[in-house]
């Protein structure tokens, strides 16, 4: 319900005045007060909707209650009615109102004068009260976020500060930011940033995330996050801007930790891939010269016996012994090149791509095209063991998955970059992007993370029964691996 305070020191004035009200408003309930003290408590305690005061009364007059009640926060904001005993007075009208009355009646009071005037002021006082519950709700708001929030006005001074805001700033009390220049609050380094950055946000309304260095109180400074909007009062008028600000110091170092950490990262992935490199090949040197030279003995000493007067179930088992160790000798050696291809530090990567393909082409019928776009372009010896191992890697893939009938290998040069394209015609799969299952299987997570250390990269076009496409591209500046 809603309530009207009327301060008279006239009962048959009150009277009247509650009569009016009840018959027109039934449903604003009406308080009384024969004084002004008694009237100023009223106020305080029932917090009214409006306030109809006379000026003519003892001991304190409507002057003097309307400069206490205007001056008081708990009731400055209840609107009031002055009401004189003279007609046309100017002069009291003109008084009442710059001492914070809001209308002025005089007496005698017509009905339909009071009821409008009232009607007027419970509307403007039904908005007011909705827009201070709103405003109480955006501060509460402001007031429980985690970053700092500002608003400016157009000359750049601050309007409003959070708690966290100060906190953020190093000053004690909420209020110690007010009328300050937002651009104090910049690095002497970033404050043509931020008047760019103002500006910005007048131009679009809107700007996010833009990093800045701070300054603090005690002149420490931190790094912070900036955000910025502009708050309209019309379409042609802007009003002021609300700042956002996270401090970011925290985050800012665990990137730096993190860069570090990747760094370490790569040095050791190049230190593990190059023994690695040294453990293949030694193994690889190991099955040449051990089990390599074994078998080719144990051969020869087999097929000698051949020339033997034997029986001939003896001669067939020699010849069917002879027969697998070649085999061996043969997945012996294709094993060695595996490990460590020969041809791969002796003839370069070209080779040991040819010749890569031309043993897919044998075992498994896969017809292979290679493009080569970097005969006159050689690379380096680490370069060339990574690309052959991520080639190698995929082709494996292929092999075991793809169901293909062709593949090709395109080598080439994009400005400062090494690009790898192998494509085939097979099944195709489903690719995830942005997902941890972006990279299915072990085989093209492991050169994904490879690429990683490397800032290099791999894209995957797949598409369902037609095949895929997968696209390297390795750094030159980086590419030691």
């Amino acid at each position: 319900m809603r309530k009207v305070l009327v301060i008279d020191d006239f009962l048959e004035n009150i009277t009247l005045i509650k009569a009016i009200l009840s018959k027109a408003l039934p449903d604003v309930r009406v308080f009384e007060a024969f004084s002004g003290k008694s009237g100023i408590q009223i106020a305080r305690e029932e917090d009214p909707d409006a306030i109809l005061l006379d000026i003519r009364m003892p001991e304190m007059n409507g002057y003097e209650v309307c400069e206490k009640l205007k001056s008081d926060s708990l009731t400055k904001h209840i609107p009031i009615i002055l009401i004189s005993a003279y007609d046309n007075n100017t002069a009291s009208a003109v008084k009442g109102l710059n001492l914070g009355a809001d209308y002025f009646l005089n007496k005698p009071i017509s009905a339909a004068s009071l009821v409008a005037q009232i009607q007027v002021v419970l509307r403007i006082r039904s908005v007011e009260n909705l827009l201070r519950r709103e405003k109480n709700k955006y501060q509460l708001i402001t007031e429980t976020l985690p970053e700092a929030v500002i608003t400016i006005g157009i000359n750049n001074q601050i309007i409003y500060s959070s708690a966290q805001a100060s906190r953020l700033f190093g000053f004690e009390q909420t209020g110690d930011l007010l009328a300050k220049n937002v651009l104090d609050l910049f690095h002497p380094e970033c404050k043509k940033d931020a008047e760019k950055f103002i500006g910005n946000v007048k131009r679009y309304q809107i700007v996010k995330d833009v990093d800045f260095r701070f300054v603090k109180q005690d002149l420490s400074s931190f790094d912070g996050e900036l955000s910025g909007s502009l708050i309209m009062q019309s379409q042609e008028e802007s009003l002021e801007l609300i700042f956002v600000i996270r401090d970011v110091t925290e985050r800012r170092q665990s990137e730096n930790r993190i860069l570090v950490y990747q760094e370490k990262l790569r040095s050791m992935n190049s230190k593990l891939t190059y023994a690695e490199e040294k453990e293949r090949k030694y193994i690889a040197e190991a099955l040449h010269d051990g089990l390599g030279q074994i078998l080719a003995i144990v051969k020869i000493k087999l097929t000698s016996i051949l020339h033997e007067n034997i029986l001939p179930r003896v001669s067939e088992v020699i010849k069917e012994s002879s027969a697998m160790i070649e085999k061996a000798i043969k997945e012996t050696r294709s094993l060695t090149y595996d490990l460590s291809p020969s041809i791969l530090y002796e003839l370069g990567l070209q080779a040991a791509i040819t010749w890569k393909l031309s043993q897919i082409n044998e075992s498994y019928g896969i017809r292979t095209n290679f493009i080569d776009k970097l005969i006159e372009n050689p690379l380096s010896n680490d370069l060339n063991i990574l690309l052959y191992r991520i080639i190698s890697e995929l082709l494996n893939n292929i092999i075991k998955h793809a169901k293909t009938k062709t593949v090709e290998i395109i080598l080439s040069k994009s400005q400062n970059n090494i690009i790898l394209s192998v494509k085939d015609d097979g099944i195709g799969f489903r690719v995830i992007k942005d997902s941890p299952m972006a990279y299915p299987g072990f085989g093209l997570f492991n050169i994904h993370e490879r690429l990683q250390s490397i800032q290099g990269s791999m894209e995957i076009d797949s598409i369902m029964s037609k095949g895929s496409k997968i696209t390297i591209k390795i750094p030159l500046s980086n590419s030691k691996s």
